[in-house]
This record gives structure tokens, sequence and C-alpha cells, in this order.
């Protein structure tokens, strides 16, 4: 298996309804509060770590998440901080309460024999960068 160099580098946020009264995601550290998240070790131990006192609510997709926050089963989703910062701006009553936990940097794997198509990618990636920002 080969990787990719990292593409993005991004960790984990916040996703609440407009109207639970909070502002930042270290106030849904109480046990009053519901967190929707995936069922993933990495989720599940960053909810332990960081939102201890916080109830999960633990799901197998996105889709599951956000009808959980959207129905009132749970106050607030964890997501990816991309994500989170698309859905805030082009969904109506969500609120991003910003990130959580470390930042990691994401690459795509691929099979062995598919490196080659992985190389030619990111050329041709790395010369539109350089058409779109001279000098840089």
């Amino acid at each position: 298996m080969n990787f990719t160099r990292g593409y993005v580098r991004a960790g984990l946020s916040l996703l609440a309804r407009s109207d639970v009264a909070v502002e930042s995601a270290s106030e849904l550290n109480d046990p009053k509060y519901t967190i929707a998240i995936l069922n993933t070790p990495s989720e599940i131990k960053l909810m332990k770590e960081d939102l201890p006192k916080a109830r999960p609510l633990i799901l197998d997709s996105e889709a599951d998440m956000l009808t959980a926050v959207r129905s009132g089963r749970a106050h607030a989703l964890m997501i990816d901080t991309p994500v989170a910062a698309w859905r805030a701006a082009n969904l109506p009553n969500l609120k991003n309460l910003g990130s959580i936990g470390p930042r990691a940097q994401n690459a795509i794997f691929l099979r062995q024999n598919d490196f080659q198509w992985c190389r030619s990618r990111r050329s041709s990636i790395i010369r539109r960068h350089a058409q779109l920002e001279p000098g840089q």
C-alpha cells in the first residue's frame, strides 16, 4: 500500500443547533449535552479525553449524526473541520463551535500498482498551483 503526501491538515469540530446555548466546544463538556459521534475508535477516544462529562450518541454515518442533531436527539455532532465549516455556512439552524482535539495530516492510500497514477496526478496539481500562484 502507498500513501500520497498529505493534502489537507484538519481535525474535528463540533457542529451544534443554533438554539443550543453555548459558544464554544468546551462548553459542551457537561452531562446535560449529548454529542453525536461516529462509531470509530478515534472519535470515541477524543470524546473520552476532551469531553468526558458529555454524553456520546454513537452512530454509524454522518447522515445519522445530522439527523440526530436536527431532530433533537443530540445537541451537537463531531465532524471533520472543513465539513463543519461548510455545513454551518450552508445549512440553516447550525453553528460551528470550533475544533476539538489535535489536527491530523490526511492523505490518500493506494494499491501498490496505482502509485504511478498518484505521481502523475500530483505533478499536474503542482503545475496548476504554479499557474494560480506565480512566484509561490
